[in-house]
């Protein structure tokens, strides 16, 4: 008995003396798991694990795949400019996944394409704007996105050349509204709205869902049957100051038109 009581003081001393406080260096050391999609056949997962490179001051986050029993799991991207976003086509032919990664004439972030059978990622869209939202159509063969075109005078400036020109001066900041800056996005100067589109995968052409020009437009679901997509929009006259929004429904026909507000259900 004296013994096993000598043996339990000395794990407990050895236990406390492995403790210690958090400091501040170790939270860089935490891997964030997000934004996990089931596969159409219900047998794999796709996530996001997010890791902080302490050299290069960012964080980075990569695509990984698991399987349903979590028996096997294995990281499918490693772009050291980053990843999010993954998704699964409906066909499950496709892992899509939106990344700032350079590979097409578009800058900022675009969708990218994995074939389940293999090889490389390739770039899908080469559009002018951000990409900050994207689903897939039902059939596989569209996809919803949310864009938003850049500001003026956001003074971002590049590398220059010995030779190159002097950069143009900034254009300065003019405040004539209430909302102004926004995170990540920064200075709010211009009309430019957060707006949904239509990708045809086969055409790659972007279409807008509507014409409302006026208001931003979020969070796209599709309609089972890929006819309609409902969104949420603040259509008050004075919009920034509320936080009112509806739930609007648009016909994915072609041709454009107005969105009608709904009370929302699929039938």
């Amino acid at each position: 008995m004296r013994i096993r009581f000598v043996s339990l003081l000395v794990l407990a001393a050895a236990t406390a003396n492995a403790q210690r406080a958090v400091k501040v260096d170790d939270f860089t050391r935490f891997q964030d798991v997000s934004e996990p999609h089931v596969s159409p056949d219900g047998e794999w997962v796709l996530y996001t694990v997010t890791t902080t490179d302490v050299a290069a001051d960012k964080r980075n986050g990569n695509i990984w795949i698991t399987k349903w029993d979590g028996s096997e799991s294995r990281q499918i991207t490693f772009s050291a400019e980053g990843e999010s976003a993954a998704r699964w086509s409906p066909d499950g032919r496709y892992i899509s996944f939106l990344s700032s990664r350079p590979g097409g004439k578009a800058t900022g972030s675009q969708v990218w394409l994995l074939d389940r059978q293999g090889g490389e990622a390739h770039q899908l869209t080469e559009l002018k704007e951000r990409i900050s939202y994207y689903e897939w159509s039902p059939d596989s063969k569209r996809l919803v996105l949310i864009l938003r075109e850049a500001e003026e005078g956001g003074g971002g400036r590049g590398g220059r050349g010995a030779n190159a020109p002097p950069p143009e001066p900034t254009k300065p900041i003019v405040i004539d509204r209430y909302e102004f800056k926004r995170d990540v996005a920064g200075y709010v100067t211009g009309n430019s709205r957060s707006r949904i589109f239509l990708y045809g995968i086969a055409t790659k052409k972007a279409e807008a869902l509507t014409t409302d020009t006026a208001f931003d437009e979020e969070g796209p679901v599709w309609s089972p049957d890929g006819s309609k997509i409902a969104f949420v929009s603040n259509h008050d006259a004075d919009w920034e100051r509320t936080k009112n929004t509806d739930v609007f429904v648009a016909e994915c026909a072609s041709g454009l038109g107005s969105a009608q507000a709904h009370d929302f259900r699929w039938e």
